[in-house]
């Protein structure tokens, strides 16, 4: 990809995308080998060694950087009108798919899989693995760059998660989504009690079903929640949070913006959005002069 777009993007396919998962893994641990000669073995991930949600092994977030990759390249196309790209779309959604194929568990979207038997993965993923794959999911799906079996694909995952919800975003297990053992982790829960910045994620995944849908039950859903949920999302502070706090928050916001057609709500999600964008123009404006600094 270097002769399209430079030698950033060659790097990351590279080293960090497995061509035969067709995911992107997390980090690599010396200047000669790929991002997944590394991992955990089979039997690792099986016993959830050294945790559920393989964090610290570089197989935690391949969903997150799949679905925020996918934004990228849809951008990029959105920019160029380059069709070459839509041979680097197709080849992460299918690795995206790869990660919401657990029969066991329907509706669960894994972190990654293993590079070794292409399908192992830890038991447990969280609400940004989910937000980041439906918002990038979403924006493929709206782009000359998705077919319709791609898109009949996206449809199904989506109403499958949009199900997962309504089963088992109840009071009975704390308003969590289970992992795919079925029990209740650490970084599920959807509603009550979570920060300002992950309220909308609960009604943006209903919305997102409901767009690709029309099915009036996910309608139904996200009204229970939105109103509730934007209101605490004005009580967000970009400077208190980590970067990818405010990053995932817009990406929930921007769901209720393009897909909720009403003005009222619209119109508050555009707020929140502009307030962390400027905070994050400020900040990155900031950063690069500190960056930028001769030692």
């Amino acid at each position: 990809m270097r002769s399209v777009y430079g030698l950033a993007w060659e790097t990351v396919f590279g080293r960090f995308f497995c061509p035969e998962t067709e995911l992107f893994y997390d980090f690599v641990i010396d200047d000669e080998n790929n991002a997944w000669h590394h991992l955990p073995s089979v039997e690792e991930i099986n016993a959830s060694v050294p945790n559920p949600c393989g964090w610290g092994t570089g197989m935690e977030d391949s969903s997150l950087n799949g679905g925020t990759a996918l934004d990228a390249l849809v951008a990029a196309y959105e920019l160029t009108g380059d069709g070459r790209i839509k041979t680097y779309t197709d080849s992460i959604l299918r690795g995206l798919l790869r990660c919401a194929a657990d029969e066991k568990n329907r509706g669960f979207i894994a972190r990654s899989v293993s590079p070794f038997d292409g399908k192992s993965h830890y038991i447990e993923s969280s609400r940004d693995q989910y937000t980041h794959w439906i918002y990038g999911a979403l924006r493929l799906y709206d782009s000359p760059l998705c077919d319709g079996e791609q898109k009949s694909e996206i449809r199904r995952v989506l109403r499958a998660v949009a199900d997962k919800c309504i089963r088992e975003v109840v009071p009975e297990n704390g308003y969590h989504m289970t992992r795919a053992d079925g029990g209740v982790g650490l970084v599920g829960k959807m509603w009550g009690g979570v920060g300002a910045h992950e309220s909308l994620r609960l009604p943006m995944f209903y919305l997102a079903a409901y767009y690709v849908t029309g099915e009036a039950l996910y309608k139904e859903e996200y009204l229970k929640y939105v109103d509730c949920a934007l209101q605490d999302s004005l009580s967000h502070k970009p400077e208190t949070m980590r970067c990818y706090c405010s990053l995932q928050m817009q990406c929930s916001l921007m769901t209720v913006y393009r897909y909720d057609t009403d003005e009222n709500r619209r119109g508050k999600a555009l707020e929140i959005m502009r307030k962390n964008a400027e905070y994050g123009a400020k900040k990155a404006l900031f950063n690069s002069r500190e960056f930028c600094k001769s030692e």
